[in-house]
């Protein structure tokens, strides 16, 4: 009887994490306020076990490949990085998925700067 609870506890468990990352991927868009107007965000992701690769598209500027990314029961985190007075300026991204938003906060990794929040919607 316990292998049969033990079995099932774990089914469950697995189903979770998997429905968890499932709701990740996909696409997400919105907006953010940049250089004193409003440009559009667009985030492409894919889930792969617990990595988690994809693209971030900003205003008319070319797609930015993820890096380092991490996906874990609906929490996400990847780097991206701009370039900026001649330098590249990494970015670090942490976030959650709750229900059809993606609520993510940026960090400027050489200074610590944190960004204003971004909300992405699930593209329909």
């Amino acid at each position: 009887m316990l292998r049969v609870v033990s079995s099932i506890a774990f089914v469950v468990a697995l189903s979770t994490a998997v429905f968890a990352q499932a709701r990740i991927e996909g696409r997400w868009s919105g907006q953010q306020q940049a250089r004193g107007s409003t440009e559009s965000v667009v985030l492409d992701l894919k889930v792969s076990g617990e990595k988690l690769i994809g693209t971030m598209s900003t205003g008319n500027n070319a797609p930015m490949t993820l890096s380092d990314g991490k996906a874990v029961n609906g929490k996400v985190s990847f780097r991206t990085s701009i370039m900026f007075d001649g330098k590249e300026r990494p970015i670090a991204w942490t976030g959650e998925v709750k229900g059809d938003d993606l609520y993510l906060t940026r960090t400027l990794v050489l200074s610590g700067v944190q960004g204003p929040p971004l909300v992405l919607k699930r593209a329909k």
